[in-house]
């Protein structure tokens, strides 16, 4: 175990302290701003991974028409189906 005799109380919820702050500040957040979009179009490259189709879901939810370009035609054949559910 961890020999914590030389902190005292309040040294203790300093670091707790920091430490609960930090964690939220790098937690990030999602943004909650929600826009109609319905007649826009939206060409997103990369959309069958990561950012790319984190960002076609959001656009799409919006309303937006989406045009995704990938690499690699099966996963985002896949890409494509995910969003429609």
């Amino acid at each position: 175990m961890l020999n914590l005799e030389w902190l005292n109380l309040q040294q203790i919820v300093i670091i707790v302290l920091v430490i609960a702050i930090a964690k939220l500040y790098f937690r990030g957040s999602n943004c909650k701003i929600r826009r109609d979009l319905t007649g826009k179009v939206a060409v997103i490259t990369g959309g069958n991974t990561g950012i790319g189709k984190e960002t076609m879901l959001d656009l799409a939810r919006n309303g937006c028409t989406v045009i995704m370009g990938a690499r690699d035609r099966l996963k985002s054949e896949e890409a494509v189906k995910s969003v429609i559910k």
